[in-house]
């Protein structure tokens, strides 16, 4: 029998992992309804961002990037963020795998500016000239606390990962009067973007699951440890739901990771996470 397609494999991951997400997600619902509803709504939609991070967004061309961008900054606005964007220029010709993590940085960094720094408006400008292009993307919020400015809070170390793979320099900082920036330049881009995106492998998809939904929940958990610190009584409902989400999504959160190593390094789902065979009937 052949192995499943990585689009099979990418389905049948994000269907355990938002059925696993369900008593989580029902402890913070429970949460927002009560006194901390501000932590565990940020909660609810650092883990949405998650689970989307699964589905691939389509960037094979310039019109399927502005039409996906455009699907998520809408997203964006159901959860509270008003993202305005425009392009100057010709559209940059990035090749697909920086394509791929020039997305993916924007949305972290829409992300960022909601659960950091509160913000509630954004502004995107995406820029390109013969030989170069850059990102900008600057909000109204309150900026970032010192700590995640550092180069070794884990919080942005994701972006900076992304910025050095696709070979963009990265600056983020805070803006003088309140709100933050986000800001990617190069001056080398793709001269011939590949016209057929390359085929992905489940050895890409662990990879990808890894640095998508993985470094994502690991800031759930810290919101929502600090979230839970906070609170002015250990023995409150609060307090209780708060660490029962923490130690299901931790359990989660040591399984995805686990999953991902196992499609890295032997391109299969391990065997905790393969679905289930119906039991034979008695006519078989």
């Amino acid at each position: 029998m052949d192995a499943p397609s990585e689009p099979l494999l990418r389905e049948r991951v994000r269907a355990k992992i938002s059925q696993e997400l369900g008593p989580v997600r029902d402890h913070l619902l429970a949460i927002s309804q009560a006194k901390p509803a501000a932590a565990a709504r940020r909660c609810l939609h650092s883990l949405d961002l998650a689970l989307d991070s699964l589905t691939p967004p389509d960037l094979k061309d310039a019109t399927s990037f502005r039409q996906s961008l455009d699907q998520w900054l809408d997203a964006f606005a159901g959860k509270g963020l008003q993202v305005h964007w425009r392009a100057l220029g010709l559209w940059p010709t990035w090749s697909l795998p920086q394509a791929e993590e020039i997305f993916h940085m924007i949305c972290e960094a829409c992300g960022n500016a909601m659960k950091h720094g509160q913000a509630t408006r954004a502004n995107l400008l995406i820029r390109s000239w013969p030989g170069g292009s850059d990102v900008t993307l600057s909000d109204n919020g309150q900026g970032f606390p010192p700590h995640l400015l550092s180069q070794d809070d884990p919080a942005l170390t994701s972006l900076r990962r992304r910025a050095n793979t696709c070979q963009f320099s990265l600056k983020i900082g805070n803006l003088t009067g309140g709100g933050s920036f986000l800001n990617l330049y190069s001056e080398t881009l793709a001269t011939h973007p590949p016209s057929h995106p390359p085929q992905k492998s489940a050895f890409t998809l662990g990879q990808e699951i890894h640095d998508n939904f993985c470094q994502r929940v690991v800031g759930v958990l810290i919101d929502l440890e600090l979230s839970r610190t906070l609170l002015p009584e250990e023995s409150s409902a609060s307090w209780l739901r708060f660490q029962a989400a923490e130690d299901l999504l931790r359990e989660l959160h040591f399984s995805v990771r686990a999953c991902s190593h196992h499609l890295t390094a032997q391109g299969t789902l391990p065997d905790s996470w393969a679905p289930r065979r119906s039991a034979p009937s008695r006519d078989e």
